[in-house]
Formats: structure tokens, C-alpha cells, sequence
């Protein structure tokens, strides 16, 4: 089953499309998408079921490429938080403190006043 996604995209080179439509026919269009992404076109209308194919194909694909990078993203996602725990456990990292009580303050505070041009 496919994870829910909020959006999707109408693209500018569709335009002809959406202008070959009647003001009626292009809402019908539009609230058919936005219905879901089983929604069936109406038979009696083969220009709304023309266009609706062609637009939802084109939000198909980007589904697929969007669900292949959240996927992508897991398992980088995944790599760098087991890197992650691999370097605190063996506290290969001297950076990234683990115990905030032991910070560095250090100050150091050097007035050198030397004084060879002092005659001058």
C-alpha cells in the first residue's frame, strides 16, 4: 500500500491541456485529482477522461520517484545515525564532548610588554 502523500504537482507544459477544457470540465478535472489517486474519470465525458489519464500518469511517476528518494533518504538517514552511535560507543570522537562538566576553560591571558623601543 502506498504511504500518503499531501501534494502534487501540475506542471506549465500541461497548460494545453487544462485550456482545451471548458471552465466546468477543468473543475470537474481538478476535483477528480484531487479526490484521490484511484478516482475513476466519468465515461460520458472522454475529453476530462482523456486529460485526467495523461495528468494522473504524470503523478504516478512523480510518486514513484518521490517514494525512491524517501527511501534514499532512510537509509542515509539509517548509515549516519549507526556511524553515529559507533562513535560515541567507542569514543573515537574527541569533539563531540559526552560529559559537559569537563569543558575546556582555559584562558589565556598574555600581555607581553616588551619594552625595547621604549627610548626611541
Amino acid at each position: 500500500m502506498r504511504k500518503p502523500k499531501k501534494t502534487f504537482l501540475l506542471y506549465y507544459d500541461q497548460a494545453q491541456i487544462w485550456e482545451g477544457l471548458s471552465d466546468s470540465q477543468a473543475g470537474k478535472l481538478i476535483k477528480l485529482l484531487h479526490k484521490n489517486s484511484n478516482s475513476k474519470p466519468p465515461k460520458a465525458d472522454k475529453l476530462i477522461e482523456f486529460a485526467y489519464n495523461i495528468i494522473k500518469s504524470k503523478i504516478d511517476t512523480d510518486y514513484l520517484l518521490w517514494e525512491e528518494k524517501c527511501n534514499k533518504n532512510k537509509e542515509i538517514a539509517k548509515k549516519g545515525w549507526k556511524k553515529r552511535r559507533t562513535l560515541e560507543q567507542a569514543n573515537a570522537c574527541e569533539r563531540i564532548q559526552t560529559d559537559a562538566t569537563y569543558a575546556d576553560n582555559d584562558n589565556d591571558n598574555d600581555n607581553d610588554n616588551d619594552n625595547e623601543f621604549k627610548d626611541i
